[in-house]
Formats: C-alpha cells, sequence, structure tokens
C-alpha cells in the first residue's frame, strides 16, 4: 500500500526513508522456503534505506542500491525507544486468564509457516510443553495473523490479544524462531529459548 505514497512523494519531490520494524532472526540459512531471490526493479522505490548491521547484503542481494543504504542500527530495539514504547502504549495488566498459579511461565511466539519451519517438529515441541507439568504455556500467534487450527486439541492457551510485550515482561522464557521480539525476551531479561 505505501507504493501510492511513495509515487505522490516523488512527484513532490520529497524523499522517502525505509525503515524496517524489526530485525531479522533467524537460524535456518534460508528464512523462507524460497532458495533463490528475485530482484524487481519495481520494488525499489524508497530513496533511502535506514537499516541495521547485517542487513547490506540482504538489501543488496535484493536489487538495492549499495548508495542508497545507510546502516545506523535497530531504532525500534535502542533501549531508549523500548522504555518509551512499554510507558506509552502498554499500561494494561496481564489478563487474568494468565495466571500462572506459581508455574513457571512459557511463552511460544509463533511465526507464520512461511519461514522455513518444520511443522512436524513444531506440532511435536508444541504437544511435549502441554504434557509438562508446573509450566502455564501460552502461545502467541504471529501478530500480523495465522491459523492456530493445527493446535486445536492440545489444550495449549493460544492469545491472540494481549501484546507481545505484555508477554515478554510476564514470561520467565521465551521460544521463538523468525522473530524479532527475541530482542525484547533479551531486554527484559527473560530466558530465550531458539530452536534451530
Amino acid at each position: 500500500p505505501q507504493r501510492a505514497f511513495v509515487k505522490k512523494t516523488k512527484e513532490l519531490n520529497i524523499s522517502t526513508y525505509c525503515l524496517p520494524h524489526g530485525i531479522f532472526l533467524y537460524t535456518n540459512k534460508y528464512p523462507t522456503k524460497k532458495k533463490t531471490l528475485t530482484s524487481n526493479q519495481a520494488d525499489i522505490f524508497y530513496d533511502y534505506y535506514l537499516f541495521y548491521g547485517g542487513s547490506r547484503q540482504y538489501l543488496i542481494d535484493r536489487g538495492v542500491p549499495e548508495k542508497n543504504i545507510y546502516l545506523i542500527g535497530s531504532m525500534r530495539y535502542s533501549r531508549e525507544w523500548m522504555e518509551i514504547y512499554r510507558e506509552k502504549f502498554f499500561k494494561t495488566k496481564i489478563s487474568s486468564l494468565l495466571n500462572d498459579n506459581g508455574n513457571l511461565k512459557i511463552v511460544f511466539f509463533l511465526s507464520q509457516h512461511i519461514y522455513n519451519v518444520d511443522e512436524l517438529k513444531l506440532m511435536e515441541t508444541l504437544r511435549s510443553l502441554s504434557k509438562l507439568k508446573n509450566i502455564t504455556t501460552i502461545v502467541k500467534p504471529h501478530t500480523r495473523g495465522m491459523s492456530t487450527d493445527f493446535m486445536n486439541g492440545m489444550g495449549i492457551f493460544i492469545d491472540e490479544n494481549t501484546s507481545s510485550i505484555e508477554l515478554s515482561e510476564w514470561c520467565d522464557i521465551g521460544i521463538l524462531y523468525g522473530s524479532s521480539i527475541g530482542l525484547q525476551i533479551l531486554f527484559d531479561n527473560k530466558i530465550l529459548i531458539y530452536p534451530n
């Protein structure tokens, strides 16, 4: 949807900046099922790409001219912004449904299956977690939406409504793959499990 805005800014001679909403954190060599990248000049429509370290080659592989890339670090995961973000936007209390009864608290942050996920191993992991005693496990589906039907009957609480920021603060352990929310887990001094 941003193409229309960028097209208009070019007509008005206004510069545009691409800022990533997160950071690519993958244990797989290929973050998606695609093994090759297709570069399409039509996809390159920002004047400047303000990204974080390690992303230069990712952008170049997708056809972004190197002269348009500036590595400035992650604004989303700077300590200053993380503290402002929590203070200004997340002042609600955790849902009473998340009562841990003194158990070890685990949140499994799911990413969409397109991220080269071994779906059988994922289901095996979730089933194993559901059987562990003295543990409260919550599954947080990807924030951009995904089906959770594959977990029916596992007895795991699926929480689509509580923010990932709040869940990070609540949990003792976060499990995730392919999501930069792991940096929030580390910022909150929680244990991060990042399965390969």
